[in-house]
């Protein structure tokens, strides 16, 4: 199974990928599972000419850069490249895809068939090569192609991730057991993951609106949440944040903001602590979402009490 990655930096991100088979020939397993039924799993320690892999050996790997933007026009393309560099002391192998996503509330990708909506980079995008072998202290450029097609039915942001994941090996299935025996085979693995974004200049990003903005009260802490959605057709690249006053001395004080991205027809959720050490009173919050844009700034009020 491969997972979907969210670099938020350039980073290494490991991919363990797990194969299972139930057969009169086995796998050796890295940990042994045994109940009181008639089929075990069978384990075997590798044999000294196996080479033992770990995940310290992936630390010279990078990609840079974490995420693409283009900003192209229907009926125009552009080239941009991801550099691969291998700082370490053995060969790799990598093959290279697009994964088309969604975006859940709290800003983690969902993964989705490619091409499954409008929004899909994968099909106007091109990547080259597809398939390359990485040297120890080479470095590898993968070259991404957006063609966006003509017409005002491509005008429209779109998304998708280009996945750089090793090609590896797997040993045969050869392990004496009775036959009603299951193993379980791991065959570690790495994979990188760069966030592509493709949205057009003369795109308007003015219709993200904030849903809800509410202050809850527990036991256990005090908080501001808010809800934004993206009602255009614009990809946003924002921050939100809180202002909080108490009525009665008129002292503000500015909730730590966070920075999010925003995917059109898509919800976004945030959570602000109140400091526990909030005087008592009646105060006045503003939330507001800010596009980077002066001309583009959504906001909200309510009042609430510290008790």
């Amino acid at each position: 199974m491969k997972y979907l990655i969210a670099p938020k930096s350039v980073c290494l991100a490991a991919i363990v990928s797990i194969f299972s088979s139930v057969s009169l020939n086995a796998q050796t397993s890295q940990s042994e599972v045994k109940e009181n039924t008639a089929t075990d799993v069978v384990k075997e320690e590798p044999k000294k000419d196996e080479k033992t892999v770990s995940l310290k050996q992936f630390t010279g790997l990078s990609v840079s850069p974490s995420t693409l933007h283009f900003n192209l026009e229907p009926g125009t393309s552009k080239s941009m490249e991801v550099k691969m560099k291998n700082d370490t002391k053995e060969k790799y192998t990598f093959q290279a895809n697009f994964s088309d996503f969604v975006m859940g509330t709290n800003g983690k990708p969902i993964g989705q068939k490619n091409g499954a909506n409008k929004y899909g980079l994968s099909q106007w995008a091109t990547i080259t090569p597809s398939y390359f072998e990485i040297e120890p202290g080479q470095t590898q450029k993968v070259v991404i192609n957006v063609n966006v097609p003509a017409g005002d039915e491509s005008k429209h942001a779109a998304w998708t991730v280009l996945m750089l994941d090793e090609v590896t090996k797997r040993a045969p299935l050869n392990v004496a057991g009775s036959t009603n025996t299951i193993a379980l085979g791991i065959s570690p693995s790495i994979g990188f993951g760069v966030y592509i974004y493709q949205n057009p200049t003369s795109i308007a990003l003015d219709k993200i609106e904030i849903e809800q903005f509410a202050y809850r009260d527990s036991l256990s802490k005090r908080q501001l949440k808010m809800s934004a959605t993206n009602m255009g057709d614009g990809i946003g690249f924002c921050t939100s944040y809180v202002e909080i006053t108490n009525l009665a001395t008129g002292k503000q004080e500015k909730l730590k903001g966070q920075k999010f991205t925003i995917l059109p027809g898509f919800n976004r959720e945030f959570s602000y602590e109140i400091p526990k050490d909030l005087e008592k009173g009646k105060y006045s919050a503003v939330g507001v979402v800010d596009t980077n844009n002066p001309d583009q700034v959504t906001a909200a009020e309510l009042q609430f009490v510290v008790d």
